[in-house]
């Protein structure tokens, strides 16, 4: 099963040569990064560990332990069907799975230095922010531009940071392909 990236942008005649560059880059990139072994392997293997209270009273110390876990946060689905959801490129707002990752790619020009880019629940549309795209190098970029479209293959995280929030598929996943 492969999945290809197509990355489009409306606001094209506004960007430099250089920023074209970057983003058909990433997109390269991408398509190398999400149909290759490494990256299935990497999904079907993934584990975590987390640290579990396992005994608390009154005054005495917090006993704990570390447990391993074989599931991303943040989500119902097991490892697997994480990978064969990606690999569809079915998205929230479209209806059939064609096996491709249709990102329509927005620049904000006015972003926030909080975030790299953002999605909404109800537009087909992803934004990264200009600053970044100027800023970030290329595989930066890529994994900022990844994280965004698994949103809006439906994946999701916590609004505010956590550990929990780390370990969710938008996030891991576009930590892997930012380092892949």
């Amino acid at each position: 099963m492969k999945v290809k990236v197509n990355i489009t942008e409306d606001t094209m005649k506004r960007l430099t040569f250089k920023q074209i560059e970057k983003i058909r880059e990433a997109e390269r990139k991408l398509n190398i990064m999400v149909n290759s072994d490494q990256y299935r392997e990497w999904c079907l293997s993934y584990e975590r560990r987390v640290k579990v209270v396992t005994k608390r009273f009154l005054w005495w110390p917090i006993k704990w332990r570390y447990e391993t876990r074989y599931q991303f946060t943040n989500t119902h689905l097991s490892r697997e069907l994480v990978y064969v959801h990606i690999m569809t490129g079915k998205e929230r707002l479209e209806h059939t799975a064609n096996q491709q990752a249709d990102i329509n790619l927005e620049i904000d020009w006015n972003g926030s230095r909080r975030v790299l880019g953002h999605t909404y629940p109800n537009s087909t549309k992803q934004w990264i922010h200009k600053w970044f795209l100027e800023e970030g190098d290329t595989d930066e970029v890529k994994g900022n531009i990844w994280h965004e479209w698994l949103h809006k293959a439906g994946f999701t995280h916590e609004k505010k940071y956590s550990v929990s929030r780390q370990q969710s598929v938008p996030y891991t996943h576009g930590y892997f392909a930012r380092d892949f």
